[in-house]
């Protein structure tokens, strides 16, 4: 009968294997739960960084402000250009008449010179 019968000791270590594999088990299940937690934060993480990096009315309102203080400064750019090109049109005739009056003066004085050299040759 002693023979059909398992012996104390191969029971206590039967034993002792079921219960470090419900340890590891248990270990096991832990480390899971652990990193599920970690995947879990790092989820809640990266929705708290993209909902702060998502634009708001504000950051739209100070877009648009700069966008139209921009224009505003083109429109003033444009209207100095005009300006300037409109003054040099219309300085351009009178340009053209000072030349012209150059000119005529140049010719006066050349005229004054030749007679100057003829009226002391003669006297």
């Amino acid at each position: 009968m002693q023979g059909n019968e398992p012996d104390e000791q191969q029971m206590q270590m039967q034993q002792m294997a079921i219960e470090l594999e419900m340890q590891q088990s248990q270990a096991d299940i832990q480390k899971t739960l652990a990193e599920a937690n970690e995947e879990q934060a790092k989820a809640m993480k990266w929705q708290s960084e993209a909902m702060t990096n998502q634009p708001n009315e504000i950051d739209f309102q100070e877009k648009i402000l700069k966008l139209q203080k921009d224009q505003i400064n083109l429109e003033k750019i444009a209207a100095d250009i005009e300006n300037k090109r409109s003054e040099t049109m219309r300085n351009i005739p009178e340009v053209e008449h000072l030349k012209s009056e150059t000119i005529l003066n140049l010719a006066k004085a050349r005229e004054a010179g030749t007679k100057a050299v003829i009226n002391g040759n003669f006297q």
